[in-house]
């Protein structure tokens, strides 16, 4: 038998600019230019069977063969920033692309997450504020030993959030969410909407800890059967129709050196028992 070597490659690294910090006095079109800043992170971690030591080092080698493939995971994220800094308004717009591939029993799996990610702050006043967060983007999926497995989803959501917080210690948001999933694999035609409307509480002290709750009403619409993966994927577990979810969380330090959470979620899909 032939003696095989695993090689495993791994590199991380994050590239922060923040031209802000170049000026001293920020005037006219510094003082604009100021307000941006930039971060670039990209992470890698390959497993292969290569034999040349040089390849198997190289972090950005993307089309490995299936050969010597056994696990690729990467990530790149780039996040563009207007005044992070603020207490008042903010804008950040971030592109990811994720990828992975990894040998199972039956064959090789993949996936790959491209979106666009945007998201603007507004504290209207010390008590209101408005958060609006909105993705588009592609997922996919490919199963070398089925096809059932097989999608290619575009995505679109947008998700406004409206908060009060009159005080320090209490927080109550209202949000409104909606998602639009299509799946354009060759003739597929799997289409879901879902509105989301939900309330989320959160109370925060020194001395007893924080505790949030909240409450989501969905109405999904899908147009094809759900008893398959790709329904699954794109409905998240969820089925058509109105559907209920909820959640509560208590997070309280006891000593320096001793925290407890404790976290419970539940669900109610359309024709089934509560979960």
């Amino acid at each position: 038998n032939e003696y095989v070597k695993t090689r495993t490659n791994q590199f991380n690294q994050v590239l922060t600019i923040n031209p802000s910090a170049f000026y001293q006095k920020q005037e006219g079109w510094q003082k604009f230019v100021g307000r941006f800043s930039n971060q670039v992170s990209y992470r890698v971690d390959n497993k292969t069977l290569e034999k040349d030591l040089l390849k198997s080092l190289n972090p950005f080698m993307n089309d490995i063969a299936d050969s010597i493939l056994l696990t690729t995971n990467s990530a790149f994220r780039n996040t563009l920033s207007f005044n992070r800094n603020s207490t008042v308004i903010g804008l950040d717009a971030t592109w990811q692309d994720n990828r992975n591939k990894s040998i199972l029993t039956n064959g090789f799996e993949s996936r790959t997450l491209q979106s666009l990610v945007n998201n603007i702050r507004w504290n209207i006043s010390r008590v209101y504020s408005l958060n609006i967060n909105s993705e588009n983007g592609t997922k996919t999926n490919n199963a070398q030993y089925t096809s059932t497995r097989d999608y290619k989803l575009r995505f679109h959501t947008i998700e406004p959030k409206f908060s009060i917080q009159p005080g320090i210690s209490f927080r109550s948001t209202l949000i409104y969410k909606y998602t639009l999933k299509e799946n354009i694999l060759e003739e597929s035609n799997e289409k879901s909407e879902q509105h989301t409307i939900g309330t989320e509480l959160k109370y925060s002290s020194v001395k007893r800890g924080i505790m949030t709750a909240k409450f989501n009403l969905i109405e999904i619409g899908y147009n094809a059967p759900e008893n398959t993966a790709i329904a699954y994927e794109i409905l998240e577990g969820l089925k058509k129709g109105r559907n209920y979810t909820w959640g509560l969380s208590l997070q309280r330090t006891l000593s320096n050196s001793i925290q407890i959470n404790l976290n419970y979620e539940g669900r109610k899909p359309t024709g089934s028992k509560m979960i």
